[in-house]
């Protein structure tokens, strides 16, 4: 299996990780599988266009050349949430509707990443 589809495949993991854990109300645990969904898309793109992807600063540069690539500056504010989760994961200062609205947010997001790959 090509390393981008297992992050893709990890990116899902995550994401419904992350609705069980906010289901059951562990909104650190539920923010970090947040931050993970959205972490692992952009790992399996990165992946597979040959970018760097070893830390969060390639994580970040990556999408910033996605979002001048498919014109979407929604993408670069989306992972810019997703990052919010994981301090969250840390911190756990985010209350019930930040983390619920942006596990919203961060879905929409690998969605539309999850297109991306899809059209390649």
């Amino acid at each position: 299996m090509a390393a981008e589809s297992i992050y893709l495949a990890q990116s899902r993991v995550y994401l419904a990780q992350a609705a069980e854990e906010y289901d059951n109300g562990e909104l650190a645990g539920a923010s970090g599988h947040g931050w993970g969904a959205a972490a692992t898309i952009v790992k399996a793109i990165a992946e597979e266009r040959g970018w760097p992807h070893d830390n969060v600063r390639d994580l970040f540069r990556a999408v910033n050349r996605l979002v001048d690539e498919i014109k979407a500056p929604e993408a670069r504010l989306q992972f810019q949430v997703a990052s919010s989760l994981h301090t969250n994961f840390y911190e756990s200062w985010l209350e019930r509707p930040y983390v619920r609205e942006s596990l919203a947010e961060v879905a929409r997001f690998v969605e539309r990443m999850e297109e991306l790959l899809a059209c390649r």
